[in-house]
C-alpha cells in the first residue's frame, strides 16, 4: 500500500509541491527498494508500471474537481447548512 500511496503523491500535483515526471517516480520507487519500501511489492509494482501508470492517467485528479459552480447553484439555505456541518466536524 505504501508504494502506491508514494507513487500516487509523487505523481500528482499537491498543493504544496508540482507533480514528478513519471521516470524521476519510478526511479525513486527503485531507489527505496529495500530501504522505505519491500523490494517484493517494489518489483511487482516496478514490472506492472505502465499498466499502473495507464489507470492513474485515467482516473481524475481531484485537484481540478471544480466544486464552485456547485455551491454557487445551491440555495442559500442548503449553503448554510453545509457550513454548520463542515464548523460542527472540524470541532471534532
Amino acid at each position: 500500500m505504501a508504494v502506491v500511496d508514494v507513487f500516487d503523491a509523487l505523481s500528482h500535483d499537491r498543493v504544496y509541491k508540482k507533480a514528478w515526471d513519471m521516470d524521476r517516480v519510478l526511479d525513486f520507487l527503485g531507489e527505496e527498494r529495500g530501504a522505505q519500501f519491500d523490494p517484493q511489492v517494489v518489483d511487482m509494482f516496478l514490472e506492472n508500471s505502465r499498466a499502473l501508470i495507464d489507470i492513474s492517467l485515467s482516473m481524475p485528479d481531484e485537484s481540478r474537481c471544480d466544486l464552485f459552480p456547485l455551491y454557487d447553484n445551491m440555495d442559500v439555505r442548503d449553503r448554510d447548512e453545509m457550513l454548520e456541518v463542515s464548523l460542527s466536524l472540524s470541532e471534532v
